[in-house]
């Protein structure tokens, strides 16, 4: 496997995929408070990714929590054209993020990427997917919170911690099937369970070094955060990458 990766390129792979995605995380957001503002009130949806983003590195989240907060405060008086055009657009920006994403699983599948027209279609898709998905956490976040917090801590970490490793799971499994093509989700769950795991591992681990370490905000200052973040990806990213490498793996012949 070490050596497969290595022959992948799965590290550049990662670094390229993982670049993106910290520059679409904004434009996805926006488009989530655009889109669910026309349903509940933008502002509620806005504070509530607000939320989440500032659990993120400093500058990084208070950029991404100030800029969510000037979007809820515009006029959205229904869907009007310039509400569908800066949504277009945003989820053409956020279908990067998902487009070189794929594009680095299938390498670590060793499959030579789709045309790029059917490439970014699809991402066009997986994005308004992840945009879906942000609005439906911003809603849910505080009544998960409120139920969870109401709970003595043992049992609540008894609940958490099931529901979210199934969660993300689940979500690896369908990622890598939506990169690769159909497969039996038998052949997808060895690589969707070692990259969960594989990231609690390394978000602890990250969590911890930052949690002793004053390099990052010494060197860089304001833009630590955003750094931060930017290497977080990068190494959530390889892991994810890493675990297509097993899945490949464990479907090649000579496994």
């Amino acid at each position: 496997m070490i050596r497969e990766q290595a022959a992948e390129q799965v590290g550049l792979a990662a670094s390229g995929a993982a670049f993106w995605l910290v520059i679409t995380v904004l434009p996805a957001a926006i488009a989530a408070v655009s889109v669910y503002g026309l349903v509940v009130s933008p502002e509620r949806v806005a504070e509530n990714l607000s939320g989440l983003a500032r659990g993120g590195p400093d500058s990084l989240g208070t950029t991404l929590a100030l800029q969510l907060q000037k979007v809820a405060a515009t006029d959205h008086a229904g869907l009007t054209t310039g509400l569908v055009v800066s949504v277009v657009l945003a989820l053409w920006s956020a279908s990067a993020g998902f487009y070189n994403l794929e594009r680095a699983i299938r390498a670590a599948y060793g499959l030579a990427p789709r045309e790029y027209l059917r490439a970014r279609g699809r991402a066009v898709v997986g994005a308004l997917v992840v945009i879906v998905g942000l609005g439906l956490v911003a809603l849910v976040s505080t009544l998960a919170s409120r139920l969870f917090g109401s709970l003595p801590v043992v049992i609540a970490l008894a609940l958490e911690i099931p529901v979210l490793a199934a969660l993300a799971t689940a979500t690896m499994a369908g990622l890598y099937r939506s990169s690769i093509g159909p497969q039996r989700v038998r052949r997808l769950l060895p690589g969707a369970l070692g990259a969960s795991v594989g990231l609690v591992v390394v978000v602890s681990g990250f969590a911890v070094y930052l949690h002793y370490s004053t390099r990052y905000t010494a060197v860089y200052g304001a833009l630590a955060g955003t750094v931060i973040g930017m290497i977080g990806t990068y190494l959530g990213v390889y892991v994810v990458l890493l675990g297509a490498v097993l899945n490949a793996q464990l479907d090649s012949p000579k496994a």
